[in-house]
């Protein structure tokens, strides 16, 4: 009886220190390069609004745009089918309210 108390007393204690160093981060205690919970929320919501804009524009093909957001910044990547589409992407993502900046790494496919 007294190795099961124990080992539930262990149990607990890890528990507590897990949730604890969970509160920590999420307040915004992180090491350097890493973000608060509130910031990963708030680049996946703007995740969400550009793609949403990609996929509300006729010039793009948004299923084959990859959205990153990470701090505000946009990251485009994927294969598009021309230039022309590789640029009004950019500019759909760079007019989405919350957008810093966009970095395009979007390729278009060679023509044939």
């Amino acid at each position: 009886m007294n190795s099961r108390r124990s080992f539930l007393g262990v149990l607990a204690a890890g528990a507590a220190a897990s949730v604890l160093a969970t509160v920590s981060h999420a307040a915004g205690e992180t090491h350097s390069g890493e973000r608060t919970a509130g910031e990963y929320i708030d680049d996946k919501t703007l995740e969400a609004k550009v793609k949403s804009a990609l996929i509300g524009n006729d010039q793009v093909k948004a299923r084959h745009v990859e959205v990153e957001v990470r701090n505000g910044v946009v990251h485009l990547g994927g294969t598009v089918d021309s230039a022309a589409e590789a640029e009004a992407a950019v500019l759909v993502a760079r007019r989405v309210d919350g957008v810093k900046s966009v970095q395009s790494a979007l390729m278009p496919k060679p023509a044939r």
